[in-house]
């Protein structure tokens, strides 16, 4: 049961930055360099990547224990 603590806190440290760079470029209408449109598609895709691993796990697990 721990271990989905865990999980939950780290998707939140990846949630945290990217909500802050939402609501600065929409909400607060911060001019965009290149650079944060790259940053912007690197943290997506470690959220995408980080996710995936979590559900493959989690569907592991649970599979382990049904057997």
């Amino acid at each position: 049961m721990q271990h989905s603590h865990y999980l939950t806190v780290s998707f939140i440290q990846y949630l945290n930055p990217l909500i802050q760079f939402c609501v600065a470029v929409f909400l607060l209408h911060e001019p965009m360099r290149p650079q944060g449109y790259a940053a912007f598609a690197v943290i997506w895709t470690a959220i995408v990547v980080y996710s995936f691993g979590a559900i493959r796990a989690y569907r592991e697990r649970l599979k382990r224990q049904m057997l």
